[in-house]
C-alpha cells in the first residue's frame, strides 16, 4: 500500500470498512476480533499505528518484525481464526512513522475467533451470539458467494495432482516462508478454504472454487460447462478476429496462457520503479486479466471475453454488482471480492497485490504505457473494462499550438506533446488540424473558466469556427486564448516531461520566479494539473514539476 492511500484512508476515518489500532510495540489483543468481523461482513483494512481518530503514531521499528510474523502465523492458526485465513501486512512510512496496513478480504466462509462469531457495524465490531443471527450471516454468504457451492462428490483425485508443485513455486518465490509451504496438498486446500463444511448439513467437501483452480479439465466442463475465457484480435478483420485463443482449462493455467497471448500481440515498454526495470504491460495486464478470472461470476453462462483491438483492449466477465451499476469513481470506490477464496489464492501466488490494487494499479500504470490513456471500468451485471492503446497524434496540430505559444522546447518535450491522446469528441477533427486547433484551443479556454484559472474573455467572446478562419495565421493563437490561459497552456505542455523550476521558466520567459509560482505553478497544482514529484520535500534541489493525468486530460480535449 503506498504513502498516498494510507493517508487517503486515515483522512476518511474509521468507518465498517477501515479500523485504526494503536500498536507501538506488539500486536493489539482485539485484532483478530476486527479480522474476524471483516471476514463475516464485507472485507476492510486495518491499520496499525494510528489512534482512534487518526492521529499518526506508528509502530516502533524494533518491533515491526515481530507483529508481522505474528500476523502470519496466527492468522493461520485456527485457534486465532477458524477457518484460517493467512494475511500479510504491509508498510508505509507515513510523516516518518512506520505504518502497518492489513487488507481483509471478505470470505465465502463464516469465521471464528476463540471460538465467538464476529461481525461488523459502522459503530465496530460486535459479538454475535444469536443463532439466527449466526445463520442471518451463513446463509447472506451462501447465497451471494457461489464459489463456496460444495461439491460432496468431487474427490481429490478429480483434480491435477501437477499443479501442486507449481503452486509451491509461486508461492515460495513470493514468500519463502509461506506457512502452507510445509502442508500437505489436502492440508493446503483446506487452509485455503476450498474444502469446507456445510455448518447447516453437516456435509463437507471441495468446493466450486478448488475445481476451478485445479480441476482436470473434463472435471470443469461437468461442472461449469459454459466455462471458457475467449481472447481475440480484431485488428484488421473486426467482424470475426486475426487471433483467437479459446481457453477451458483451471484459472492457474488460464492466467498463464492468457498473459502469454497478450505478450504476443501487444508491445512491451520498460519503467523505472527506483531503481528496478519493470514492464508496463505486465503490471497493466496481470491486473486486467487476474481481475477478470478472480471476479467473474461463474454461475452465469456468459463467458469471459478479452479483445484486442487497433485502438484499445475491451474485456468483459459476468459480474453480480455489490454497489449499483455505471462507471467506476476512483474517488469513492470500494472494493469488493465476488470470489475471495479463488482472490486470496490468487494473493498466495503473488497475481494480484491486494485487494482493489487492479482498478488502481492500471489507472496508475496506463498512462505511462499509452501517454494520456485514461482507463474506463463500467460495473453491472457485466463488468467492463476498457483500456485505449492507440495514440492519436496531434501531428501538426502540436507543432502549431507550440508555434503559437512560442515555445522553444527541447524534441523530447516536443514528442511528448505531439503524443497527447486526443478526447473522444476530437477524434472526428482527426483530418482537419485546423479544426482540431481550433476545438482544442476553446476547449482549453472553455476549461480555463470553469476551474477558474483565467476569468477573461466570456464564451460568447469566443469566435465561431467560421469568424477564426478569417484571422490571419499569426493572431489565431491569439484569438481564441488569453495572454494568461496562453501561459497556463504552455505550462502544462513544457511540465510534460519532468521540469525543474529554474528551466520551466526559462523555457516561458519568465524572470519572477515568484510570480511564476503563484500565479502559474501554484493555481496549476492546486487544480490537479501539474504536480511536484517530490510533494514531501517541497524545497529539494531535486524537485521537479510534472504535468499530472489530469493536466493531460485537460491539454487532450478529455
Amino acid at each position: 500500500m503506498t504513502i498516498e492511500q494510507v493517508r487517503r484512508l486515515v483522512a476518511q476515518g474509521e468507518s465498517i470498512h477501515l479500523e485504526f489500532k494503536e500498536a507501538a510495540y506488539a500486536l493489539p489483543e482485539t485484532f483478530f476480533e476486527t479480522a474476524c468481523a471483516f471476514l463475516n461482513r464485507d472485507g476492510g483494512t486495518i491499520l496499525l499505528g494510528v489512534e482512534n481518530d487518526g492521529t499518526i503514531l506508528g509502530v516502533q521499528p524494533e518491533a515491526v518484525e515481530a507483529i508481522r510474523n505474528n500476523i502470519a502465523t496466527q492468522s493461520n492458526n485456527s485457534e486465532k481464526l477458524d477457518p484460517a485465513c493467512v494475511l500479510f501486512p504491509t508498510q508505509a512510512v507515513v510523516e516518518g512513522k512506520i505504518v502497518l496496513c492489513v487488507q481483509v478480504v471478505a470470505d465465502s466462509q463464516l469465521h471464528r475467533t476463540k471460538g465467538a462469531v464476529y461481525d461488523r457495524s459502522e459503530d465496530g465490531d460486535f459479538r454475535v451470539s444469536d443463532p439466527a443471527r449466526i445463520a442471518e450471516l451463513y446463509n447472506r454468504k451462501k447465497l451471494f458467494y457461489t464459489e463456496g457451492t460444495l461439491y460432496e462428490h468431487l474427490r481429490f483425485e478429480d483434480l491435477r495432482a501437477d499443479l501442486f508443485p507449481k503452486v509451491r513455486r509461486l508461492m515460495a518465490n513470493r514468500n519463502p516462508e509461506h506457512p502452507w509451504l510445509a502442508l500437505g496438498d489436502q492440508q493446503m486446500l483446506a487452509k485455503a478454504g476450498l474444502f469446507k463444511r456445510d455448518y447447516q448439513t453437516g456435509k463437507e467437501g471441495y468446493t466450486l472454487a478448488a475445481a476451478l483452480l485445479f480441476g482436470q479439465d473434463e472435471v470443469i466442463t461437468q461442472i461449469v460447462p459454459h466455462h471458457r475465457v475467449d481472447v481475440l484480435v480484431r485488428r484488421q478483420n473486426v467482424e470475426r478476429y486475426d487471433d483467437r485463443l479459446d481457453v477451458r482449462t483451471n484459472l492457474i493455467e488460464t492466467y498463464v496462457q492468457v498473459m502469454e497471448f497478450i505478450g504476443k500481440h501487444l508491445p512491451d515498454s520498460f519503467h523505472l520503479e527506483g531503481t528496478t526495470r519493470v514492464s508496463l504491460r505486465d503490471k497493466i495486464f496481470r491486473e486486467v486479466v487476474a481481475n477478470i478470472l478472480v471476479h467473474r461470476e461463474y454461475t452465469n453462462a456468459r463467458p469471459t471475453t478479452l479483445v484486442i483491438y487497433a485502438d484499445r483492449v475491451e474485456a468483459e466477465n459476468a459480474n453480480v454488482p455489490h454497489h449499483g451499476s455505471g462507471p467506476v469513481q476512483l474517488d469513492n470506490f470500494a472494493p469488493y471480492p465476488k470470489n475471495p477464496s479463488i482472490a486470496k489464492f490468487f494473493l498466495q501466488l503473488g497475481r494480484v497485490d491486494e485487494l482493489g490494487s487492479g482498478i488502481l494499479n492500471v489507472t496508475r500504470y496506463l498512462p505511462q504505457y499509452v501517454r494520456g490513456a485514461v482507463p474506463r471500468f463500467v460495473d453491472g451485471n457485466v463488468f467492463q473494462t476498457i483500456l485505449p492503446l492507440a495514440v492519436y497524434p496531434l501531428g501538426i496540430v502540436a507543432d502549431l499550438w507550440l508555434d503559437r505559444l512560442q515555445l522553444r522546447v527541447a524534441e523530447a518535450d516536443q514528442q511528448a506533446a505531439r503524443q497527447l491522446a486526443v478526447g473522444e469528441s476530437l477524434r472526428s477533427h482527426l483530418d482537419d488540424p485546423e479544426r482540431l486547433f481550433y476545438e482544442l484551443g476553446t476547449g482549453w479556454m472553455r476549461k480555463g473558466h470553469r476551474l477558474n484559472l483565467d476569468k477573461t474573455g466570456p464564451d460568447d467572446e469566443i469566435p465561431t469556427f467560421a469568424e477564426w478562419q478569417d484571422t490571419s495565421p499569426p493572431q489565431k493563437g491569439n484569438r481564441l486564448l488569453s495572454v494568461k490561459m496562453r501561459h497556463f497552456a504552455a505550462t502544462l505542455f513544457v511540465c510534460l516531461e519532468p521540469k525543474p523550476l529554474a528551466e520551466a521558466m526559462q523555457l516561458l520567459g519568465f524572470s519572477s520566479r515568484s510570480k511564476f509560482k503563484t500565479t502559474y505553478t501554484d493555481a496549476l497544482i492546486q487544480r490537479g494539473l501539474l504536480a511536484l514529484t517530490l510533494p514531501d520535500i517541497p524545497s529539494s534541489p531535486n524537485q521537479r514539476y510534472q504535468t499530472t493525468q489530469r493536466g493531460q486530460e485537460f491539454l487532450s480535449g478529455v
